[in-house]
């Protein structure tokens, strides 16, 4: 349960520790500390990058980025857990992984399911064909153009839904690793500020 975690973080005061990658979900909630920065927030309300009333190419993307994000923070907590000693190779290394091949990694991995991969995958072909095609009027989804009736909206609602479901997933796998080690950290942290 990282709902300690939270407080601590709430009470963190700047500056913030440089050396410190860390995402956390709990309920509703998220908390990103990377490079001495902090933000907290509602993860509901970043249900709203979601909400695709028009076919624009850019808030389309932006919305595939969180997904991308959370995906690449996903194999990241898998592999080296949280981190108190950023390693930006790493973090480089996990860049490079296409969308499409960070989901067949947890896949494999079983951290996600087979049907939340055939789930993405045709939102994968989406995010592909707008990174490819001159005009947002050419990409199709399900076999449809996003510009025809109700196409943009169902795409809205299955990014939506995909998004809960990591969210869900991450914050599995994150009680995972061991929280009290981490709050243990950043109480030095702070204390260590406070000299």
């Amino acid at each position: 349960m990282v709902a300690p975690l939270f407080q601590l973080f709430n009470d963190l005061k700047p500056p913030y520790p440089k050396n410190l990658r860390l995402f956390l979900v709990e309920d509703n909630s998220y908390f990103y500390l990377n490079k001495g920065h902090k933000e907290a927030g509602d993860t509901a309300s970043n249900y709203s990058f979601f909400d695709l009333t028009h076919l624009d190419r850019g808030k389309i993307l932006d919305a595939y980025a969180k997904i991308d994000f959370l995906l690449g923070e996903l194999i990241r907590l898998k592999t080296v857990g949280f981190e108190f000693e950023t390693n930006e190779r790493w973090i480089d290394l996990i860049s490079r992984f296409q969308l499409d091949a960070r989901i067949r990694i947890l896949n494999d991995w079983n951290v996600i399911d087979s049907d939340l991969r055939k789930e993405l995958k045709p939102l994968v072909d989406v995010r592909n064909a707008l990174s490819h095609r001159f005009t947002e009027q050419e990409v199709m989804y399900n076999g449809k153009y996003l510009e025809e009736r109700g196409v943009l909206q169902k795409l809205s609602e299955n990014l939506s839904n995909a998004w809960k479901k990591l969210v869900q997933i991450y914050s599995v796998e994150q009680n995972k690793i061991n929280i009290e080690d981490v709050k243990n950290k950043l109480v030095q942290y702070q204390s260590n500020m406070n000299k």
